[in-house]
């Protein structure tokens, strides 16, 4: 049986997620420059990351404690759709990745040069930001909670939102400072990893799964940047 979030953390979760999308991000950088911090940009950026983890963690909490649960009481299902599921999505994303380098050579992530700068700039911060933090934000987020909501009543529409919107989120902040073209091709490179999540999600019945293959997905890329 899947661990699904009870309707009082969809709820207060649904909220959160507008709140962090369109609020969270202005209000760091008001306290800031208000308190004349001077931080750099990447530690903003692991500040946001901590303040989403400390709330989902909050709201989700039942949540993720029956989801731990579950996974101790069945590691193999779990361990099973990790490792799948992490070899699809990592076939998959390459031939995404090539199909638009053999048509744009000069393509190149805009989200994920952002994040180099930032390992360059704060590589700890960063390391435990993207690692750590990031896969449970994300995956209570787009899988628990919009994967988890749609999937009862419209498993197709499940998939493509939370996908779309889980592409969507790592390059919305780009739009006005590079060309829309690009930004679509950076969204596309990021739709086979929320199918694949979603897809772990459903075959472990259980949050971890995605979670670990994020974390995994993450934890590499930062060896790469490194």
């Amino acid at each position: 049986m899947t661990i699904i979030m009870t309707k009082p953390e969809k709820y207060f979760l649904a909220g959160y997620m507008l709140f962090e999308l369109a609020v969270l991000p202005w209000l760091l950088q008001q306290l800031i420059d208000l308190f004349s911090l001077g931080w750099s940009a990447a530690a903003l950026n692991f500040l946001y990351f901590l303040m989403n983890f400390l709330a989902v963690v909050t709201i989700s909490g039942r949540f993720l404690v029956n989801s731990l649960k579950c996974a101790v009481k069945e590691p193999e299902k779990l361990l099973k759709s990790w490792i799948i599921w992490f070899a699809v999505y990592w076939v998959a994303t390459f031939a995404v990745s090539t199909g638009i380098v053999t048509f744009y050579p000069d393509f190149a992530n805009v989200n994920d040069a952002s994040i180099a700068e930032y390992v360059d700039s704060e590589p700890l911060l960063m390391i435990i930001g993207t690692v750590f933090l990031v896969p449970t934000v994300e995956e209570c987020l787009y899988r628990g909670l919009i994967f988890g909501t749609l999937r009862s009543r419209n498993r197709l529409a499940a998939y493509a939102l939370s996908a779309a919107l889980f592409s969507l989120v790592h390059v919305v902040g780009y739009i006005g400072v590079y060309p829309l073209p690009l930004l679509a091709l950076c969204l596309l490179q990021y739709v086979p990893a929320g199918l694949c999540l979603a897809q772990a999600y459903e075959a472990a019945d259980n949050i971890f799964a995605p979670i670990l293959i994020h974390t995994t997905v993450n934890a590499i890329g930062m060896i790469a940047m490194r």
